[in-house]
């Protein structure tokens, strides 16, 4: 369900909500303006995370698997607990990055909200 955005009092009003997708029909913007915030905005809105996460499980991959070898080969883990470990650690950074992004999303949402209203 898109919220149709035609004046700055409705614009203002998203501001203050959770991030809704918009239709922007802003008279003081031309067309191409309407649709450029619109696709941005909307971006915005449909961003799930899942990119950031895996980036993150990417970055601390290797350190991981270090650290469980070691603690392997070191004797202070079993190989079982070990595994664990490794598999809850990349699962818990997938979300950890998940999060940071969507958070990430609506703060520049509301920014961007911002932009457009010191725009008309």
């Amino acid at each position: 369900m898109y919220v149709e955005v035609n004046n700055k009092e409705i614009l203002l009003d998203l501001y203050k909500k959770k991030p809704q997708p918009v239709s922007l029909r802003l008279s003081e913007l031309t067309r191409e303006q309407n649709l450029f915030y619109e696709k941005e905005l909307n971006n915005l809105v449909f961003n799930c995370g899942c990119a950031s996460g895996r980036s993150l499980m990417r970055l601390f991959f290797p350190a991981v698997v270090i650290l469980i070898v070691a603690g392997i080969v070191l004797g202070l883990l079993d190989v079982k607990i070990a595994v664990c470990m490794g598999i809850s650690i990349m699962i818990l950074l997938g979300l950890i990055g998940k999060l940071q992004s969507i958070n990430t999303s609506k703060m520049e949402y509301r920014k961007k909200i911002l932009q457009i209203v010191l725009t008309i």
